[in-house]
């Protein structure tokens, strides 16, 4: 049964945010939404490229870019601008601190490319602790966490191996009366796949 209290704070909690981030918005515009997306992809062909330094300066404008104040081109484009900064720091052999942008990409029901975002943090787990490891702190995962109500997307499973609270969104989701195998159904998920 939904908890109609906790969606109107869920309403009132993404109406604030839409108007914080108006306000930052109207601040920091230096480029179009055109200019932003054109900067990510820049940003994207120099992180193939090695190039790091260069994206960086480049994911920086796309920053300052006017994608709306909330919707779907903005948790697209800061998504994207996450995920590619992550990228990034993994392959740069900054893995911990990617984990910790990777945190922060969410309005995976607004565009943000969130399957990416959960494969990412499998690949700086495996850079941090091996796939092996990885593979063995999913299989002793513990408190496991469904998402409470219909407009939260997240589960999550804290892996006491890598002391890492594993928050994630399903691309194959359970039979809708509650997860009876937890660790199938992690290992059912995309981001999965890259340790098999």
């Amino acid at each position: 049964m939904l908890n109609p209290i906790k969606h109107l704070q869920l309403l009132f909690l993404f109406t604030a945010f839409c108007i914080s981030a108006t306000l930052n918005a109207q601040e920091n515009i230096s480029y179009t939404y055109t200019q932003g997306f054109k900067f990510i992809e820049k940003a994207e062909s120099n992180i193939m490229d090695g190039n790091y330094a260069e994206a960086d300066k480049l994911l920086e404008k796309a920053l300052q870019a006017d994608y709306g104040f909330c919707g779907n081109a903005w948790a697209s484009a800061h998504g994207r601008i996450n995920n590619l900064k992550a990228t990034s720091l993994i392959e740069q052999g900054k893995a911990m601190d990617a984990l910790a942008i990777l945190e922060e990409v969410n309005g995976c029901n607004l565009g943000a490319d969130c399957s990416k975002r959960d494969e990412l943090k499998i690949r700086a787990l495996v850079s941090l602790y091996g796939k092996e490891r990885v593979i063995a702190a999913i299989d002793n995962h513990r408190d496991f966490s469904e998402p409470e109500s219909y407009f939260e997307t997240g589960y999550s499973a804290y892996l006491p191996d890598v002391n890492y609270l594993l928050r994630f969104s399903a691309s194959a989701t359970g039979n809708g009366s509650g997860i009876a195998d937890s660790l199938s159904f992690i290992k059912s998920q995309r981001f999965y796949e890259q340790l098999q």
